[in-house]
């Protein structure tokens, strides 16, 4: 324990050193800026020991958390803690890059639910005078080494839904946000087709809300791009699961001893419902497609990256079924069993 606690007290010293350094220097070139840091470091801390920081006089927290369940999180007496010792103090939800290392497209009843949280949150919360401003954050990687996660173009339509919401805070109820916030985010969004009526009850349903790639937004067409992504790839998932583990024919035994049933086989790869050469050409004009709509958007690094990351491990899988179909249909002579 008394290790434990040596190693917290070093901690928070090297936090507080860093911090003040940084925040010193900017401060003394940059007249009249702040600079602006994320608590989580800090939420820990008793406010004798926050207060002593000197933070108080060089920073000014922003508090974040990315999930509906902010008082779980954030303790009441944080607020009270960061309202004694800070001038301001700001809050932080997220529209896209918080809902998954690997998500093509935002959570929209999640930001939603987020922001809503975050709203009742600063209507009930009356420790924070100093309470500043909502900010919303739009992720493009969950860290420097991590894969993209969702788009900026893709993610408009979160972002302006979570604007709207922000903007009618004052007109929050018990029951939740005004309805006309919707009403205001189609019509934002130039989605002029009338049967498109989105309530948080839609959202719950559908998260993703395809139905916005028929909109007119800058970034609708990368919207239906993600869209047919997530068709193609629930399609090549399902054949891949389907004939390399449900199925008896081309699991990595047959494939491994090439002893399966040709028929079998040419029944399971070639049927109609799920035609694999088709597929593999679906992917190959997809391709094709994101790198076109992309460009419009994306210098190539980006583009290379996200078709490497999401389209290439499709069309490896579809490409190891047609070798291993193609391989294992040739033979015309089979051993006796056991296999060796």
């Amino acid at each position: 324990m008394k290790v434990g606690k040596a190693c917290c007290n070093c901690f928070r010293v090297l936090f507080t050193e860093h911090v003040s350094l940084v925040a010193g220097h900017i401060r003394a070139e940059y007249h009249g800026v702040t600079p602006l840091i994320w608590d989580d470091m800090m939420r820990r801390w008793t406010q004798d020991t926050l207060r002593d920081s000197g933070l108080g006089d060089l920073v000014e927290p922003v508090v974040w958390v990315y999930a509906d369940d902010i008082s779980r999180l954030i303790p009441h007496y944080v607020w009270f803690m960061y309202g004694k010792v800070f001038p301001r103090v700001w809050v932080a939800g997220a529209f896209k890059g918080a809902y998954g290392e690997t998500a093509v497209v935002p959570d929209l009843r999640k930001s939603y639910d987020n922001h809503v949280a975050w709203l009742k949150v600063l209507h009930s919360t009356r420790a924070v005078q100093q309470f500043q401003a909502v900010v919303l954050t739009g992720w493009s990687r969950y860290d420097h080494f991590a894969v993209l996660c969702e788009l900026l173009p893709v993610s408009i339509p979160s972002l302006i839904l979570n604007l709207l919401l922000i903007s009618e805070e004052k007109k929050l109820t018990e029951g939740g946000p005004p309805p006309q916030v919707f009403h205001k985010w189609t019509n934002s969004l130039s989605c002029t087709h009338s049967r498109l009526k989105i309530t948080h009850e839609s959202l719950v349903q559908d998260r993703y809300q395809w139905e916005l790639s028929s909109c007119s937004f800058p970034g609708s067409n990368m919207y239906s791009i993600m869209a047919t992504y997530m068709s193609l790839r629930a399609r090549v998932e399902d054949m891949f699961s389907e004939l390399t583990d449900k199925q008896g024919w081309l699991t990595p035994y047959n494939v491994r001893h090439n002893f399966s049933s040709p028929w079998r086989l040419m029944m399971s790869f070639f049927s109609f419902q799920a035609n694999g050469e088709h597929l593999i050409r679906e992917l190959k004009d997809f391709r094709d497609l994101v790198t076109s709509v992309m460009t419009q958007y994306y210098d190539n690094h980006t583009i290379d990256e996200w078709i490497e990351q999401k389209v290439d491990p499709l069309m490896v899988k579809m490409l190891y079924l047609e070798k291993s179909v193609n391989s294992l249909t040739a033979r015309n002579t089979w051993p006796r069993r056991p296999l060796k």
